[in-house]
């Protein structure tokens, strides 16, 4: 069998395609959009912002560059871990 029919028809689970997903400069930048359309904020410290005005604990990388840790973006809020839209939503209505 060729290498490249190694993986053939295995198809990933959603949590598994929010994984390859996550962590892109994109969803990073819309973090700051957000948050800069309600703070007006010339410059923050994402993961500390999010930490001391939500309670959410966050793991940035962007393009597996990381800030705090290794592969995608990582959120989690009460221990729980949670996705880039439930931040969004959650930064949204408050």
């Amino acid at each position: 069998m060729a290498e490249k029919d190694k993986f053939a028809g295995e198809i990933m689970s959603d949590e598994e395609l929010d994984g390859v997903a996550g962590g892109t400069l994109g969803e990073t930048v819309e973090l700051f959009n957000v948050i800069n359309q309600k703070t007006n904020a010339n410059y923050l410290d994402l993961p500390d912002y999010l930490k001391t005005n939500y309670g959410i604990d966050v793991i940035i990388n962007v393009n597996q560059c990381q800030w705090n840790g290794g592969g995608a973006n990582e959120y989690r809020l009460n221990g729980e871990q949670i996705t880039h839209e439930q931040v969004l939503d959650i930064i949204k209505s408050k």
